[in-house]
């Protein structure tokens, strides 16, 4: 009997994308399947942002599908897509400075949640993930730390309830401490079988991280595979596929 086969929870198919007036992302495919974390990396500028933006509708499609759970949203707007439970968290975090960490993510709540049978209340299921960000419920969102910020951006996305999370560079412009506290969250998140979307800088936590990886170069795809293809050192074997 042959075994089920297991739909992808996100299809790309040959996508090319654009910034300004220009073509910088050409033919781009990949899946990201259930319960999988997908690294999507490489130096600056070889268009990894383009590629998510592109993805959640922040970008134009010169051509190309994008499929979340087999539905066609190549041509939903953000708004739409993420209420389909593709929700991105971009480097900039967009979080709303003058108003409490609960206001924050309240407001995730009221825009996007969609709760699925026997998911507990989304602003518990944070707190717990993040017990940091309970203690600072009351507190404006620009007094908190970059890494703070950081939480809370990715905990109003959670709220939620995505089918997949794409992360942009979660931990640029954090110390090593919060790096490695960052990398600790969304390790349970990968732990509590949420399908991710990760971009990332940092080879060691990518690695850490990672199923599977896409390393992209100048707008296309110049590797997909694990770490085991990376030989012995696969720190340095991906820092070359940047160059």
């Amino acid at each position: 009997m042959n075994a089920k086969t297991v739909e992808p929870v996100l299809q790309v198919e040959s996508v090319n994308a654009i910034r300004g007036n220009s073509t910088v992302v050409r033919d781009i495919s990949f899946t990201v399947n259930p319960g999988e974390v997908l690294g999507l990396l490489g130096a600056n500028g070889a268009g990894k942002t383009t590629i998510v933006d592109a993805i959640s509708g922040f970008a134009r499609k010169e051509c190309g599908t994008v499929r979340l759970l087999g539905q066609d949203i190549s041509r939903l707007s953000p708004f739409r897509t993420a209420h389909l439970g593709l929700l991105q968290v971009s480097q900039d975090r967009e979080l709303f400075g003058a108003l409490s960490v609960e206001d924050n993510l309240m407001l995730g709540e009221q825009a996007l949640t969609k709760r699925r049978p026997g998911r507990p209340d989304g602003l518990e299921r944070v707190f717990t993930l993040f017990p940091r960000l309970k203690d600072r419920r009351n507190q404006r969102a620009n007094s908190l730390s970059g890494g703070e910020q950081q939480m809370l951006a990715i905990g109003r996305a959670l709220i939620g309830d995505p089918v997949l999370l794409v992360l942009d560079e979660p931990t640029s412009g954090l110390a090593p401490v919060l790096v490695k506290e960052v990398a600790e969250f969304l390790a349970l998140m990968r732990g509590d079988g949420l399908s991710i979307l990760l971009v990332e800088q940092n080879i060691d936590v990518a690695l850490e991280l990672c199923d599977r990886f896409m390393v992209v170069r100048n707008g296309e795809t110049v590797f997909e595979g694990v770490r085991d293809d990376f030989g012995k050192d696969p720190v340095a074997a991906l820092g070359a596929l940047y160059v």
